[in-house]
Order: structure tokens, then C-alpha cells, then sequence
């Protein structure tokens, strides 16, 4: 199946509800540190959850979306963003950014070391990209794999697919995409402590995914995501 048919099948039923919802503002909290100037890219916003919160920080925003429905949807939402129905990799940018936010993007791509090449065009030596993407040391991919739902952390589950994912990271693969394109990192981490599946702690007391959230900031490389912020590195 191609690019663009995958893409359009997973807009006809994907949003950002339930718990993961919650994973999306925590990841929010996690970054808005890092957020600087007063422009910003967003590459894949699908539904537009994270856009919601970056309107809060920036007052212009720009957002790339290969779903012809996303993009519509978006466009109608954020009447001031300036929206490019594209993939990543296909992007022109018509100019740089002092901030770039790249999250559950990477683990899409196909050629993800050349999509980081080409995206460092819309990068100044003072923009800061964001890259935010699934952990495969989380917790609850080792509980699956004890439980043998997973042969190994790093396979493809069934949603996994499903969604389009072409391979799961862990911090030593993403580092190595990050460096192998140009880029440094100048700070990175984890976001939240996830013990199962979205599913099974969607009803769970808001003060043990407070907690778990807090836990997280001390066991990065346990988290359901990982987080790096990188600049260029023109040395």
C-alpha cells in the first residue's frame, strides 16, 4: 500500500481521545522548555491535539500534514496557521523556523536519517528541533513481551501496523538517526512511566498518572517516550 493511501486510511479513524490524549499534554509539559521564538513548525499534527496547546506559545505556527482530511480539518480549526499538505521528506520550506516540533513523525518515515537532512533546511543555527517519538524499553513493551504478546521490544504489534509505524526506536537507534543527519543534541529525556497498555490505564486515578508522570522524569529510558531536542551542527 502506498504512502498516501496508508495515511489517508488511518485519518478515517484516528484521534487523539482517551488517555493518549493525556500522553499528548504531558508530552506538552515535557517540551514547553524547549519551545523558543515566536515561530513554529509542526510536522504531522494529524487532528491537531498538540497544535491546540503550541497556539497557547506561539503566534505563528505552520503546520505540515500529508492527510488530505487532516489538513482540511486543521485549515478550518487554525484559520491563522498556514497549513502544507506534504510528507516531511517532499517539504520545500519557504523559510526557517525557531522552532520545530517532530512528534509520533519519525517512527513513520521511511528513510528517517534523510527526512532529518532535509528538514535541517528549515533550521537556523539557532532553531531548535523537537523530536518526540514511542519508546520501545517503555515498561509495558517488556510486560508484553513477558507476556509473550511481543517476541521482542522492538517489533511491530498489531496497532503498531496499523498506524503505519515502519519501526519502533529506543534512545541508542534514535540518537544515531539524529547524528548520522548533522544534528546535536543539547537536551533529551523521557515522558511518563507507562506500566500497560492506553487502553487499561484510561480509567486509572488521575493522582497515579500525576505520580507515574513525576516517576518518568527520573527513568527516561523506561518511559512510553522519549524526547530530544537538537540543533544543527554546522562544525
Amino acid at each position: 500500500m502506498k504512502k498516501q493511501q496508508i495515511i489517508e486510511r488511518v485519518s478515517s479513524w484516528y484521534t487523539t481521545s482517551g488517555f493518549y490524549k493525556q500522553l499528548v499534554n504531558f508530552g506538552f509539559q515535557t517540551i514547553q522548555p524547549f519551545l523558543k521564538g515566536k515561530t513554529v513548525l509542526e510536522i504531522g499534527p494529524a487532528d491537531g491535539a498538540m497544535t491546540k496547546l503550541l497556539t497557547r506559545r506561539f503566534s505563528h505556527i505552520s503546520l505540515i500534514e500529508p492527510s488530505h482530511k487532516y489538513a482540511t480539518m486543521l485549515q478550518k480549526a487554525f484559520p491563522k496557521a498556514t497549513i502544507y499538505q506534504s510528507f516531511v521528506e517532499n517539504f520545500h520550506p519557504p523559510q526557517t523556523y525557531d522552532t520545530i516540533v517532530m512528534a509520533h513523525v519519525l517512527e513513520h518515515v521511511p528513510r528517517p536519517v534523510q527526512a532529518l537532512k532535509h528538514l535541517k533546511k528549515a533550521m537556523r543555527k539557532s532553531s531548535r528541533l523537537i523530536i518526540v517519538v514511542p519508546n520501545a524499553n517503555s515498561i509495558h513493551r517488556h510486560v508484553g513481551v513477558a507476556m509473550h504478546l511481543l517476541n521482542d521490544v522492538h517489533d511491530l504489534n498489531a496497532y503498531d501496523k496499523k498506524l503505519g509505524h515502519q519501526r519502533i526506536y529506543d534512545s541508542v537507534l534514535l540518537r544515531s538517526h539524529i547524528k548520522r543527519a548533522g544534528l546535536s543534541i543539547v537536551a533529551q529525556g523521557g515522558i511518563m512511566v507507562k506500566p500497560l497498555s492506553n487502553a487499561q490505564m484510561e480509567s486509572w486515578n488521575p493522582k497515579i498518572i500525576n505520580g507515574l508522570f513525576k516517576v518518568g522524569q527520573k527513568l527516561p529510558d523506561l518511559c512510553a517516550e522519549l524526547y530530544m531536542i537538537c540543533v544543527r551542527n554546522d562544525s
